[in-house]
């Protein structure tokens, strides 16, 4: 006959401790109340959230428009970075070589996150890219997020495509992106402005 057997969740199996929310409906009026926001970006060893680890984090905080914080670190991932992801990022083994770890950075990140609404191009993957590299001692964190890519289907409908580089480069913010966290940033916060704008115009002639 069969046996069947409960395995207990191991300890180590990686938990998010991020629960995020998404920012009320983006219409002109919720977008032009936005007066304090912080963009973030991630670089990472991969696409798997629980697997994978941050070699790279930026977070810029803006106020009334200005930015009035920034802060940006290369991160020791403490695994092999592969060449694919450092073909995408150009950031090698080498770079991170002697950079702290994301638990010695958590305590800035956290600095730049808490009580923030936290802005992103597909902002969700960074959001639990953190989550899951949280350290053990961290309190777990409740975010609210705007997802760039999403705002960017409301502002320009019917594009072919919705990644960051193609969307800056049409709307003449930059011609190249280098997928470098801090750059990232600065074009995301770019990006967001420009989604605002044209939300906000489309409205205003409704």
């Amino acid at each position: 006959y069969t046996v069947l057997v409960s395995v207990p969740t191991s300890s180590s199996d990686p938990v998010c401790k991020i629960s995020r929310s998404a920012f009320v409906s983006p219409t002109a009026k919720n977008l032009e109340s936005i007066r304090s926001y912080v963009v973030l970006d991630t670089e990472t060893t991969g696409l798997d959230r629980k697997t994978d680890r941050i070699v790279e984090i930026s977070l810029a905080r803006y106020e009334d428009g200005a930015q009035v914080d920034l802060y940006t670190t290369l991160v020791d991932p403490q695994i092999p970075i592969p060449p694919a992801a450092s073909r995408v990022n150009h950031i090698t083994d080498a770079d991170v070589a002697g950079a702290p770890t994301f638990a010695q950075v958590w305590p800035d990140v956290l600095r730049m996150m808490q009580g923030a609404l936290i802005v992103g191009h597909n902002v969700t993957f960074d959001l639990d890219m953190i989550g899951y590299s949280m350290p053990d001692s961290a309190a777990p964190l409740d975010v609210q997020y705007l997802d760039t890519l999403t705002l960017s289907k409301k502002a320009f409908p019917g594009r072919d495509t919705y990644k960051l580089a193609s969307l800056v480069k049409d709307l003449g913010i930059s011609t190249t992106q280098t997928h470098r966290a801090g750059d990232d940033v600065a074009l995301t916060s770019q990006l967001f402005d420009r989604c605002r704008a044209a939300i906000c115009e489309a409205y205003r002639k409704e």
